[in-house]
């Protein structure tokens, strides 16, 4: 009987109530606010919290035809991820997983079972690390080339900064010997490529794969947003999306797609910098972008960090940088001058030396610009 009355409270819409779309009472809510209050009940009208408090404070002030008791159940205001790569997530789903392998030939093993249909008529993974394995070295194609000859094959390191290709990539791509990329290395050794690409590199062969059709997106985007909703991450930066991409975004927010809210960085180039130069920023309530992408270095794991000091296993090696100094420096003087943010990823000592100077050179003293760096040392 009481709990009877008790919604004949929530529904009875007195006068001098405020009408709400939802309310929802009996939860313990972190509210996460000055002093980490914690509510009972809240308010909901529009898809956007009017107010929380007590269930007997927010009773008396509103009502609703949408009443959810949650039986004691805990509510956390929802999740953020300050630096991911969301719509990449959601493409990687029908990549194999390789995050775990103990050696190449496990590597191997679980490529057997890809489903090429998905991907293309490629084989896709990801999530391999060398350090995880007894032999600490990277692999090499020779393996690749005989279980898929016909097949094209693109293996990506953990850390995204390396990939193991074989000789059918590299022939589709144009891969040989004497290919040279600026901020990349594509390996050889006994004057043959051994399939190992690095940071840059990467884009010779991801910029030919199948996988950029609006139809792939848009579902690869759903997923990763189906995801990301079921555990409670509301609200993503994704770091660093070129302009086919971030355009698809763009129709999906105004076709009403989104219910998470996404911080997209525009990768540095020139296709995306004149883009936002003569379209200005975007800034709805689901996406929002006005940042710019920018690698000063690789990563640890895959020998590209920029380090003042080499590598203890590799004494020749100070680490792969895909800016000097100065060109870096006159990339972070045009953003400046575009107001867009800039979003650096450096993870050796040395590129956050120099990426640190250069915003110092640029910005000059306090501001509210909020220029990031990504990764710091140490990370991977």
């Amino acid at each position: 009987m009481i709990p009877f009355l008790f919604s004949l409270l929530w529904l009875s819409n007195p006068p001098e109530q405020i009408e709400a779309d939802l309310i929802i009472t009996n939860a313990k809510i972190y509210t996460v606010d000055s002093t980490f209050s914690i509510a009972q009940s809240m308010a909901i009208d529009d898809g956007r919290i009017m107010e929380v408090g007590t269930t007997a404070a927010i009773a008396e002030k509103y009502w609703s035809l949408n009443v959810t008791d949650m039986e004691g159940k805990v509510i956390y205001p929802g999740f953020i991820d300050g630096h991911c790569h969301f719509l990449q997530y959601g493409i990687e789903q029908s990549y194999t997983d390789l995050t775990g392998t103990t050696s190449f030939l496990d590597v191997t093993e679980r490529i057997k079972k890809h489903e090429i249909s998905k991907t293309g008529g490629w084989v896709i993974g990801r999530g391999w690390d060398q350090n995880d394995w007894e032999i600490k070295e990277f692999p090499t194609k020779e393996a690749l080339d005989k279980l898929f000859p016909t097949t094209p094959v693109y293996l990506v390191r953990v850390d995204g900064h390396a990939a193991l290709v074989n000789s059918k990539a590299l022939e589709l791509t144009g891969v040989t010997t004497t290919t040279h990329v600026d901020g990349g290395v594509v390996e050889v050794k006994q004057g043959q490529c051994t399939g190992i690409l690095l940071d840059n590199a990467l884009e010779l062969v991801t910029k030919k794969m199948p996988t950029k059709s609006k139809t792939f997106l848009a579902n690869a985007a759903m997923l990763a947003q189906e995801h990301c909703v079921a555990v409670g991450l509301t609200s993503v930066q994704d770091a660093g999306l070129d302009l086919w991409e971030l355009q698809n975004l763009k129709m999906m927010d105004e076709n009403g797609k989104w219910q998470m809210r996404i911080y997209a960085m525009a990768n540095a180039g020139q296709k995306n910098y004149d883009y936002f130069s003569a379209n200005g920023m975007i800034y709805t309530d689901h996406l929002r972008i006005r940042a710019f992408k920018y690698y000063a270095d690789g990563a640890l794991g895959s020998r590209g960090a920029g380090l003042l000091q080499p590598y203890s296993d590799d004494p020749a090696n100070y680490g792969i940088y895909y800016f000097s100094y100065d060109s870096l420096l006159a990339e972070a003087q045009k953003i400046y001058n575009l107001g867009f943010q800039m979003c650096t990823h450096a993870i050796g000592d040395s590129a956050n030396r120099m990426v640190l100077d250069i915003y110092g050179t640029v910005l000059q003293g306090k501001n509210d610009l909020r220029w990031r760096i990504e990764h710091l040392p140490g990370s991977q």
